[in-house]
C-alpha cells in the first residue's frame, strides 16, 4: 500500500511540474468564457464541461501539449487506477480556489466511486492561482 502511495505522489509531482512548465509561457493569452452550471437551490457557479482528462477552458495549451498531457494522465490511470484531471478556468467567479476546486471535483466526481482516488489540478491564470484537490482515498495520512 505504501509503495502505491509513493508512486502516486511521484507521478503527481512529475505531472504538476509538466503542467506548470507548459502554463507559464501562455499566461498572457486571453481566454474564453466557460459554460454555466446552476444547481437547484444553490447560486450559479460557472463550471466548464468535463470533456476528458484535460479540460483547457482557458485555452492555455496547444493541441500537441494537450494530447501529450492526456496521454501521460491516461498512462498513470492505467498503471494504478488513480484518476487525475487537469482543468484551466478563465475565472473563479469570486470563489476562493479552494472552494471552487472542491465544488468542481465533487460536481465532476473525479476518481472511482469505491476507491475515492481522484485528483483535480485547477489552474486559474487570470487570478494567478493553482490548486490540487486530492480525494480522501489518496490522502497521505
Amino acid at each position: 500500500m505504501r509503495w502505491r502511495l509513493i508512486a502516486a505522489t511521484g507521478g503527481l509531482i512529475v505531472v504538476t511540474a509538466l503542467i506548470v512548465s507548459v502554463f507559464i509561457p501562455f499566461a498572457w493569452i486571453e481566454p474564453r468564457e466557460p459554460h454555466g452550471f446552476q444547481s437547484a437551490g444553490k447560486p450559479t457557479i460557472e463550471f466548464p464541461e468535463l470533456t476528458g482528462r484535460v479540460v483547457d477552458d482557458a485555452h492555455l495549451l496547444s493541441e500537441a501539449d494537450e494530447r501529450e498531457l492526456t496521454a501521460s494522465l491516461k498512462a498513470l490511470e492505467d498503471k494504478n487506477t488513480d484518476q487525475v484531471v487537469v482543468v484551466t478556468v478563465t475565472s473563479l467567479r469570486g470563489y476562493s480556489i479552494e472552494d471552487y476546486g472542491l465544488r468542481l471535483g465533487n460536481y465532476w466526481r473525479v476518481g472511482t466511486h469505491d476507491k475515492h482516488n481522484g485528483v483535480l489540478l485547477v489552474v486559474a491564470p487570470n487570478e494567478h492561482k493553482v490548486r490540487i484537490e486530492v480525494a480522501r482515498g489518496l490522502s497521505l495520512f
